[in-house]
Order: structure tokens, then C-alpha cells, then sequence
């Protein structure tokens, strides 16, 4: 049997960059390591968890939390049949419940009006697969019963107050060469986690017509690669070599949420009518993209291994439980990672140049991560003149001249679920210790 291609984006570059860095005394390793993490969620052997780089005020637990599960033909695919895939990260902190309610939406007035629909359950992850073609529209009954598996880190959370630092699924194929084949799209979006107005509700447990929810509006996934093969982001390619999709935050700007119940809308425009799906949910939605994989012309006997992986920052919330699970926060928490100017400018270089995924075999630390250290050479050029011997091309960046370069080299910043899942994924979850001057501390 044939394995999937080798992947060639080493760890060694990561950590050339991560030691040049702190070397340089530009970020503490911590700060590099979520840099590094943002970039590559799935790097061979230095899958460390790593706190967001703005200096929180508290103590904090970064963890990471990932799921495995194999993925093949529906039922009922016939042998002179194809067949596609689509794997969602949504930006949601574990299972919401139900879709509970399907509206038409007039986009001139705001007036909504029950239509029959909905059904699915609402994860952080989620993946379903159909005859090419015909994939379902997510938050559907027809995704829910196509639906190969959902999950997400909604026991890890437990409670406290947690934020992503990094997300991404790997989908790579895992079975005979003679059965590969279709072609694969990674895509991400802003999916625009606004504010909404709360309306009134009533339920069969409370007649009080109010219930104490936050209430935001997110768009809905792509039903197929026609949505968003014109982003300029949007990766394409051979299905064969595996895909890796990276979903990164909104802004540099990463709050922390806290475990307060939430109600999400789902929202699809149409220019003659758009549709709401109302998600009731006791998981917050995030201020993060939403992103995916797209397989499709796949063989009847391909199959594929989906790896999904979140790195999470959680910090304790007061009344939590101080005895069994829920006293794992309050009691491996240590001092969050300190602010780096250095690191939030390489971050939000990243959030303006990363594609939405990349091959599986593919180096993502390349041509664009170069890219990445162009864009903040006017705040930072020393960056660039730090690892110019692990990035071909970002030494010219250091070679700014001017006060400003001087001045960005002398900052220091080293100061020290109740639904069950269709199909199990295998889940691992690890957190991080301590961190040593020139290397982040192995998760476990």
C-alpha cells in the first residue's frame, strides 16, 4: 500500500526561526512559538501550545486539543460514481446544540419570516461527504444526515474563559495510490461575528419571555468550491498530495471569551432574499475566520485521515470547581505570555498574507512567510536581519537602515460533548509547562 506524499516542511526551520528570534532578544519563545503556531498548525515534531503574545494580566493554560478520524464513500455510492468531502472549522468554542429555526431574511427591511429547516448540530468542526455534486448546505437536516462526524473542545474549555491561538485541518489520503485522484481547495473567509439584537423568547421550562444570551451573526459556509475559488487566498490542487487549511483570527487583536451562553445566527445572502439559521448554543462564537476543505472527483474507494487540531489559551474563571476536572486551569496556570511588539507585527503580517491552506508536502514557511517579514520591515526590519539565514530573502529585509531599525533591535521582549459523534474521532489533548530560554516546553 502506498503512503501519502512526505511532508518536507520540516521542524528544523521552525525552530531555526524561533532561536534566531529570541537570540535577537526581538520575542520570548513563547511569543515566536504562537507565531509559528498561527502559521502552521501541523508541523512534524515541535507542536508546542503557546499563549497569544499581548501580555494578559493573569495567569493562563495554553492547550492543545486535536481530533483524527478516517473518512470514505457514502453509502449507497455507486462503483462508476465519484465522490466529494467538505471539512469545516467554524468559529465556535465546542457543540452548540440544534439548529433550531430557519428564517427567509428581507434584505431591505429586516423582516423574517418561519421557513421549513435547519436541524444540524452546530461544532467547532465538522465534516460531511455525498456523491459528487451534491454536498447539503451546513445547519441543515441534510447535512445532519449526511453528517460523517462533528467535534470539538468543548470539555477541555470546561467552564473557563478560553480563546484560539491557532486552528487548521490536515486531510491527507490514506489509501492505495491507484484510487487517488479529484482535486482538493482550501478556503477562509472573515465570517463577520458581529453584535445582533436579542429578541424575546419563550421557552417550555420559563414562561419569563428574556433569557440572559449573547447573540452574534456569522455567515454560513461555502456549499461548494464555486463560492470561494475566486478568493485570492483560496488554495487549489491535486487531492492526491493532501491539504492543509489554516484559519487565523480576524485581527491581531485576540480577546478572551467567557462561558456565557450565546444564541448564533447563521447568515447567507441571496440578493433576492437572504436566510438566518438560529443556533442556540452554551459555547461562544469567536472572533475568527471561518475556513475548510473542499474534496471532490474523489474514487469510490478513497479514503482520506482528517486530522483536526485548536490550540486554546484558557484562564481560570473564579467559582470554578476546585476539585477534579474543573480544577486543571486554576492549578497548571502559569504567567501568560508576555507582550511582543515584534511577534503582534509578524502576527498581523501573517493575517494579511497567509494563503487559506497549502499542500500537504509543501513548505509553508516559504515564499509567503518571506512575504510576511516584508510587510513589517518598516516596523521591525530587525526581524528580517535576525533570520535571514533560516528565510531565503528576509536578510535583505534587515538591512534597513536608519534609526528606526537601530531602535526596533534594541527592544527586548525576552523579559521572563452531549451529542455523540457519528464517527469517534480519536481526540488528544496536551497542555504546556514551563518554557525554557530557546525552547518551548514539550505539551502533554
Amino acid at each position: 500500500m502506498d503512503v501519502a506524499p512526505e511532508k518536507h516542511r520540516t521542524s528544523r526551520r521552525g525552530q531555526q526561526v524561533l532561536d534566531a528570534l529570541v537570540d535577537s532578544k526581538l520575542a520570548t519563545p513563547e511569543a515566536v512559538q504562537t507565531v509559528l503556531n498561527v502559521a502552521d498548525p501541523f508541523p512534524d515534531d515541535t507542536c508546542q501550545p503557546s499563549g497569544w503574545p499581548d501580555g494578559h494580566g493573569t495567569v493562563t493554560l495554553p492547550v492543545k486539543w486535536e481530533s483524527q478520524v478516517q473518512i470514505s464513500a457514502p453509502d449507497g455510492l455507486l462503483a462508476t460514481e465519484t465522490w466529494d468531502a467538505h471539512i469545516i472549522f467554524m468559529p465556535v468554542l465546542g457543540q452548540a446544540t440544534d439548529v433550531t429555526q430557519k428564517w427567509s431574511l428581507t434584505n431591505a427591511t429586516g423582516a423574517l419570516t418561519a421557513v421549513a429547516g435547519g436541524g444540524a448540530t452546530v461544532n467547532t468542526f465538522a465534516c460531511v461527504t455525498a456523491k459528487t455534486g451534491t454536498l447539503p448546505e451546513y445547519g441543515t437536516l441534510a447535512w445532519d444526515a449526511a453528517e460523517a462526524y462533528n467535534c470539538g473542545p468543548t470539555e477541555v474549555i470546561n467552564g473557563n474563559a478560553s480563546r484560539i491561538c491557532a486552528a487548521g485541518i490536515e486531510a491527507v489520503a490514506s489509501g492505495p495510490d491507484i484510487y487517488r485522484g479529484g482535486m482538493g481547495y482550501a478556503y477562509r473567509f472573515d465570517s463577520s461575528a458581529e453584535a445582533a439584537a436579542r429578541s424575546p423568547i419563550t421557552t417550555a421550562v420559563s414562561p419569563v419571555p428574556y433569557a440572559a444570551r449573547v447573540q452574534k451573526v456569522v455567515m454560513q459556509p461555502p456549499v461548494d468550491p464555486s463560492q470561494v475559488i475566486n478568493y485570492a487566498n483560496t488554495y487549489s490542487g491535486d487531492a492526491k498530495r493532501g491539504i492543509v487549511s489554516v484559519s487565523c483570527p480576524r485581527s491581531s487583536k485576540n480577546d478572551f471569551n467567557m462561558p456565557f451562553p450565546s444564541e448564533h445566527m447563521m447568515y447567507q445572502y441571496h440578493s433576492a432574499g437572504s436566510t438566518l439559521y438560529q443556533v442556540t448554543a452554551t459555547t461562544p462564537m469567536v472572533e475568527w475566520c471561518t475556513s475548510g476543505i473542499f474534496l471532490t472527483g474523489l474514487h469510490p474507494n478513497a479514503t482520506y485521515t482528517i486530522k483536526n487540531r485548536v490550540f486554546l489559551e484558557l484562564s481560570p474563571v473564579i467559582g470554578q470547581s476546585t476539585v477534579g476536572a474543573g480544577n486543571l486551569a486554576q492549578v497548571a496556570a502559569r504567567q501568560a505570555v508576555p507582550s511582543s511588539a515584534e511577534a503582534m507585527d509578524v502576527i498581523s503580517g501573517v493575517l494579511s498574507r497567509m494563503p487559506a491552506g497549502f499542500d500537504y508536502a509543501e513548505n509553508p514557511l516559504g515564499e509567503w512567510f518571506s512575504k510576511v517579514l516584508s510587510t513589517v520591515a518598516n516596523v521591525a526590519p530587525a526581524i528580517g536581519k535576525a533570520i535571514g539565514n533560516v528565510v531565503p530573502g528576509a536578510g535583505l529585509i534587515g538591512s534597513g537602515i536608519g534609526a528606526l531599525a537601530r531602535g526596533a533591535s534594541s527592544v527586548v521582549g525576552g523579559k521572563p460533548s452531549a451529542q455523540q459523534q457519528k464517527k469517534k474521532p480519536t481526540v488528544k489533548v496536551s497542555s504546556a509547562k514551563s518554557v525554557a530560554k530557546k525552547s518551548v516546553s514539550s505539551g502533554k
